[in-house]
């Protein structure tokens, strides 16, 4: 809770090209009759699932990789993340036993063989956008309201470190954030 607080979380601009929710790495954007056909339950799994793309980085490490394929290997490996974390997984929501321990770059490499991942028609809990490009207000960047690279990795480790350090969490999940938080700080090429 005191990381979703800490993201802007807004209704989406344009909601019929926000069909569920989404997030740019920063903000987080809901449709609202999404938001309001869903349970509590799945609600709070998805806003986490949101909360942790943007701690993780998700929107800064795609790079020029497959939009759909990296939005399939970044819900994969938060959603097992969440599940580890003993979220009950939302309705629709990804999940691959076989993407325990592993990173979203190693998921995304690993996609090929599974076939079932990539049919057309797949439909994720959310959507993923470039940095800044969610907010529907173009001058968001200009006026400072979208923080640079440099400081989303800043928000990432003092989060990350927050949660790490409240003790709540069982050490094959604190593993799991050393990991990414590793990946996500390092610059990007």
């Amino acid at each position: 809770a005191s990381a979703v607080a800490r993201f802007p979380v807004r209704a989406a601009p344009f909601p019929e090209q926000i069909p569920t929710m989404a997030t740019d790495g920063y903000s987080i954007l809901y449709n609202e009759d999404f938001v309001l056909s869903r349970s509590d339950a799945d609600l709070r799994f998805i806003l986490a699932h949101e909360v942790l793309h943007c701690l993780f980085g998700h929107m800064d490490r795609r790079q020029e990789r497959d939009a759909m394929r990296w939005n399939i290997a970044a819900d994969l490996a938060v959603n097992g993340a969440l599940v580890a974390f003993g979220f009950e997984a939302a309705q629709g929501a990804l999940l691959g036993a076989w993407t325990s321990g592993l990173t979203v770059e190693e998921i995304y490499q690993a996609l090929p063989s599974h076939p079932r991942f990539l049919e057309p028609d797949l439909v994720c809990i959310d959507t993923h956008l470039a940095p800044g490009a969610g907010t529907g207000r173009p001058s968001d960047r200009a006026l400072g309201g979208i923080p640079s690279p440099l400081e989303r990795r800043r928000l990432r480790r003092q989060l990350i470190g927050e949660m790490g350090r409240s003790g709540l969490l069982p050490g094959s999940v604190k593993g799991l954030l050393r990991q990414e938080l590793r990946v996500a700080a390092e610059p990007q090429v």
